[in-house]
C-alpha cells in the first residue's frame, strides 16, 4: 500500500491489495485467515491516514500531525491475530501454512479454563521483549 502511495499517489483498496500480496512468500508462509488479517490491519491504517489528510484539507486537523503509516523493521515482529480457534484437550494451535509446520513444527498453546466456554472472536498473539515471550490475547 505504502509503495502503491508513492507510486500512483492514491489508495489502494484491501481487494486489490490482496492480489498483489497473495503470492509474496511472506504471506505464504502464514494460514490464510491470519494473513489476511494483517493486510486489513494495513488498510484501517491507511484508511485512517487518508482520512487525517481529508480532515486537514478541511481545515479540522493540522497536515504537520499526520505521518504515513510505517514499515515495520525488518528485524521487528507483528501481532498474530487468529480469527477461528479450535481448542483441543485444552490447548489451541497456532495456525500456519503447510511448508511453515514443516520447517519449524507445530505450535501449541495452553488454553485457560475460564475461557473454554466463552465465544471468542480472535485471539491476538503479541511479540514481546524481541520476541522473546509472547502475549496472548482473547476478544470475546
Amino acid at each position: 500500500m505504502r509503495q502503491f502511495y508513492f507510486k500512483e499517489g492514491g489508495y489502494l483498496r484491501y481487494e486489490s491489495n490482496y492480489h498483489n500480496c497473495k503470492d509474496n512468500e511472506n504471506y505464504q508462509l502464514l494460514q490464510t485467515d491470519i494473513a489476511q488479517q494483517i493486510l486489513k490491519v494495513v488498510d484501517r491504517s491507511f484508511r485512517s491516514f487518508f482520512n487525517l489528510i481529508k480532515a486537514a484539507n478541511e481545515r479540522l486537523y493540522r497536515f504537520e500531525q499526520i505521518r504515513m503509516p510505517r514499515y515495520l523493521n525488518k528485524e521487528g515482529y507483528f501481532p498474530l491475530i487468529i480469527p477461528r480457534i479450535i481448542v483441543k484437550d485444552r490447548y489451541f494451535n497456532i495456525p500456519m501454512s503447510r511448508k511453515f509446520k514443516s520447517e519449524y513444527g507445530e505450535v501449541k498453546i495452553p488454553f485457560p479454563d475460564r475461557l473454554i466456554d466463552k465465544n471468542l472472536k480472535e485471539v491476538r498473539v503479541i511479540p514481546r521483549y524481541d520476541a522473546r515471550f509472547f502475549e496472548s490475547v482473547a476478544l470475546p
